[in-house]
């Protein structure tokens, strides 16, 4: 079965993302995107490691047990 739609250039151009951000909300994006980051990378740390994330999550907040 042939192609019913015509083809034109572009094709390849099409599948690359465009992602465009107002002037206003970049400097609010560039300064949370390493704090977004930080905060997913230690996530997945955590959720990697389900048995150490108890014994990491008073480490990270600078806590100590009186136990």
């Amino acid at each position: 079965m042939r192609e019913t739609a015509p083809r034109r250039p572009g094709a390849l151009r099409s599948l690359v993302p465009d992602i465009r951000l107002p002037r206003a909300a970049r400097t609010e994006v560039a300064i949370a995107a390493p704090v977004l980051f930080a905060v997913l990378a230690l996530a997945g740390l955590l959720l990697r490691r389900p048995g150490k994330a108890p014994a990491a999550a008073p480490v990270a907040v600078g806590c100590e047990s009186s136990r």
